[in-house]
Order: C-alpha cells, then sequence, then structure tokens
C-alpha cells in the first residue's frame, strides 16, 4: 500500500511538472510570437517611413549634387545603383539596407544636411500655404453655397447643396488629401449648376482706371490723379514677367517648386508713390478659373538673390519707395493652358493695378517649357 501512494505520488508530481513545462512553453511561445509581431511591425512601419521619405530624399540628393561636389560622384553612383534595384520590384531587407547605406553615406555631409533641412522647411512652408489657400477657396465656396441655398429653398436641389456644407463643416481642417477632395466635389458640383463663386480679395478701390503707357514684356501701369485711391496721387508701377521655370535660387538657396507646378518670376521694378510714410505692397495673380495665388515668400527670395536683389515680397514689407524687388508666385501647371492670367497689384491693400499678363508679347512667357 505504501509503495502504491509512492507511486500515485510520484506520477502526481511529474504530471503537474509536465503540465508547468507546457503551460511555460506556451507562455513562451506566445512571448516569442509577440516579440516576432513586434519586430514585424517595426520592420513594416521602417519601410513605410522610407518608402515615403525616399523620393524627396533621392531628389534632394539630385539637387544637392548639381550644386556641390563634397560628395563623391562615383560612390554616389554606386550607391543609387544598388538601391535602385534593391527596391525596384519590393521593400525587403535588402532595400532597407540598400537605401540606410546611401542615406547614412551623405548624411555625413554637413552642406548636404544643412540643404536638405531647407529643403524640408520650404516643403513644409509649402503645405502650409497649399492647406491655408485650400481652407479659403472652401470658406468662398461654402459661402456660395449658402446663398443657392437660401435663394433655391424647396429646389431638389438643395439637399446636395446642404450635403456638400456639412462636407466642408465637418471635415478635419488639417487633412490637406481630403479637404482638397471635397473642395472638388464642391467645385465639380457648382459647375454643374452653373453657380458662381464669391471671390474675395483685398479691398479694391471705387472708379479704377488703367492707362497703359508701355511695352508688354517690361509693363508701367499709372493711376491717374482723381482716382478714388489717392485723390491727388499719380501711382506708378513697373514690372518685367519672366519665363516660367521650375526653380529659382544662386546656387546656395534655390527654391524647387514639384512636378505639377510652376514658378512665375516677376520683378517690379519700381512702384513709387509721391508720399513720405511707408506702405505695405502685396501682389497676386488670378486665374482664369477663378483661383487666385498669392505670393510666395521663401520663392520671392530665392529669386532675389538670383537676381541680386536685396528686396523681395513678403507679407510684412512696408516701405516708401519699391526699386528691383523679386517677387514669385507658385501657380499649376495648367497655367500655360489658361485663357488669362491676372496680376494684381494692392498698395495698402487697395488694388492699383489688374493687367492680363497673356496681353502683348507676354503670351510667349507661358509657353511649355
Amino acid at each position: 500500500k505504501e509503495e502504491e501512494e509512492q507511486r500515485l505520488a510520484k506520477e502526481k508530481e511529474e504530471e503537474e511538472q509536465r503540465l508547468a513545462q507546457e503551460k511555460a512553453n506556451k507562455l513562451a511561445a506566445v512571448e516569442a510570437e509577440k516579440e516576432k509581431k513586434k519586430k514585424e511591425e517595426i520592420k513594416r512601419k521602417k519601410i513605410e517611413d522610407y518608402k515615403k521619405e525616399s523620393p524627396l530624399m533621392l531628389a534632394d540628393i539630385k539637387n544637392f549634387m548639381k550644386l556641390n561636389d563634397d560628395l563623391d560622384v562615383v560612390k554616389i553612383g554606386n550607391l543609387f545603383i544598388n538601391f535602385q534595384n534593391a527596391a525596384d520590384e519590393i521593400w525587403d531587407e535588402n532595400a532597407v539596407a540598400s537605401y540606410e547605406e546611401l542615406k547614412d553615406y551623405v548624411t555625413k555631409s554637413k552642406n548636404f544636411v544643412s540643404f536638405r533641412e531647407k529643403k524640408i522647411n520650404g516643403r513644409k512652408k509649402e503645405r502650409e500655404r497649399e492647406l491655408t489657400k485650400t481652407l479659403n477657396e472652401l470658406i468662398q465656396r461654402q459661402s456660395s453655397l449658402k446663398n443657392y441655398i437660401s435663394n433655391n429653398l424647396g429646389s431638389k436641389d438643395v439637399p446636395n447643396a446642404l450635403a456638400l456644407v456639412e462636407k466642408i463643416t465637418s471635415a478635419k481642417k488639417d487633412d490637406i488629401k481630403n479637404l482638397k477632395k471635397i473642395l472638388k466635389d464642391v467645385k465639380d458640383w457648382m459647375f454643374l449648376m452653373d453657380i458662381e463663386q464669391e471671390e474675395m480679395v483685398f479691398p479694391l478701390a471705387d472708379g479704377e482706371k488703367l492707362t497703359d503707357v508701355g511695352e508688354s514684356k517690361n509693363v508701367e501701369r499709372t493711376r491717374k490723379k482723381g482716382d478714388q485711391l489717392y485723390k491727388n496721387d499719380e501711382i506708378t508701377v513697373k514690372y518685367t514677367v519672366k519665363k516660367l521655370t521650375k526653380e529659382v535660387g544662386d546656387g546656395f538657396d534655390n527654391f524647387e517648386v514639384e512636378k505639377n507646378e510652376y514658378l512665375l518670376p516677376i520683378i517690379f521694378e519700381e512702384i513709387n508713390i509721391p508720399k513720405d510714410k511707408k506702405y505695405s505692397i502685396n501682389a497676386q495673380i488670378l486665374l482664369s478659373d477663378g483661383q487666385i495665388y498669392s505670393i510666395n515668400e521663401e520663392a520671392s527670395e530665392a529669386l532675389a538673390s538670383q537676381e541680386g536683389f536685396g528686396l523681395f515680397l513678403k507679407k510684412d514689407l512696408k516701405i516708401t519707395k519699391v526699386k528691383n524687388i523679386a517677387g514669385a508666385f507658385i501657380v499649376p501647371i495648367k497655367v500655360i493652358t489658361a485663357s488669362q492670367v491676372i496680376l494684381r497689384v494692392f498698395v495698402d491693400e487697395k488694388k492699383v493695378i489688374e493687367d492680363n499678363l497673356l496681353d502683348g508679347s507676354n503670351k510667349d512667357v507661358f509657353k511649355e517649357r
């Protein structure tokens, strides 16, 4: 009997040990699976980040190499080939390793790091500009939609207008991709319904009368005495429109636009008001589809460096006289087919000129490059 009890006790102990080991194995397997998934998620996230980062990184490297020689061009060439071959079909560990090798090499250059930081900041500012522009246009369109609703109560089309207003109101104000989609939907519906967009611009002067006193590419516009903006003054504006381009700068502080955009550079040779006080100046471009494009400060600064000017158009600029000042606008590639490209110049937020740049020989500026 005692031997039987000992046998049973031993079997029980062995079973408990087996169950404990089995439990430990299961826990270890669960932890191993968790660790595996964690590593896979880290790998997936790295690949996702690199796939998103790499196109602009490669573009920045290419642009940097055009302007600088402190990186070994042969080394860069081989690293580019290795990466492109590895990432040609699918991003895997080889593609990650090749990209990291390229990235590690170029970021050893302080000049490249500084160059890329400027590019990143420029793209960030451009995104903010695009976001602001999109939000502003949505506000304009929303106002037109509300007017349509107010004037067409009971119409079968009002529910569609209400739905679009709700889309605009409820949209996240930092989701540029979604905002652009909503804007497209609104523009398409308004076009279909033949609803005019309410335009929001700087306050305009009454009784405007413009007199052409110059040639087309080098243009002078004068507001005659007696106009309501400056009753006792004569305002003279002289400017030159330069050809559309993708990049401006002096080789050190360059500004480049995306593939679906152009830079429209304008040199304001003179904006002269016979006054002693300082005044603010601004400008904008209006295309035939109603889109308004404001001055881009960073591009204007790069243009000023390129032309050897000390001044460029910016929001807080207040001066007594303009002499050779650079202004650059980022416009969509469709500008080459626009039926009108209107330049507006404002002094103290009052419009002093409104010219169609396609008039005269300026139209050559907008030929596709």
